[in-house]
């Protein structure tokens, strides 16, 4: 994984986290957030082995970041660092695109779900380790 995607998931998981009273707390926060990331992954992988464009799935993606952290906090209430910590995870978020499409195409049913499974499984591992 690239330090930009490691990057964005460990900020992600702390933005998550911030709210949360306690370390039970915290940690379902961390396991949420690593849920939210793996399934970004695997979503990815799954529009490159459909081969949709790239463009749109790395503007759909972004989508999804920016609506869930506008759930969590007011976009326009944002300081700088916040600011520039969501630009951190929006190029975590445009590394997992372009690394899903430098990924070959699968050439079986089989190596399909291999490969979007393995995508999942690596998000939310380098997730879960940096918590």
């Amino acid at each position: 994984m690239t330090r930009s995607l490691l990057a964005l998931i460990f900020l992600f998981s702390q933005l998550l986290a911030v709210p949360a009273y306690g370390q039970e707390e915290v940690n379902k926060s961390v396991m949420e957030a690593c849920k939210w990331v793996a399934q970004q992954g695997k979503d990815i992988m799954a529009a490159r082995q459909n081969e949709q464009p790239m463009s749109e799935t790395l503007a759909f993606h972004l989508d999804q970041l920016r609506e869930l952290l506008g759930e969590t906090a007011d976009m326009e209430d944002l300081n700088d660092s916040q600011l520039e910590q969501l630009k951190v995870m929006e190029q975590g978020l445009t590394e997992m695109v372009i690394a899903a499409y430098e990924a070959p195409l699968a050439t079986s049913e089989e190596e399909w779900r291999e490969l979007i499974n393995s995508a999942e499984v690596a998000a939310f591992t380098a997730c879960y380790e940096t918590r």
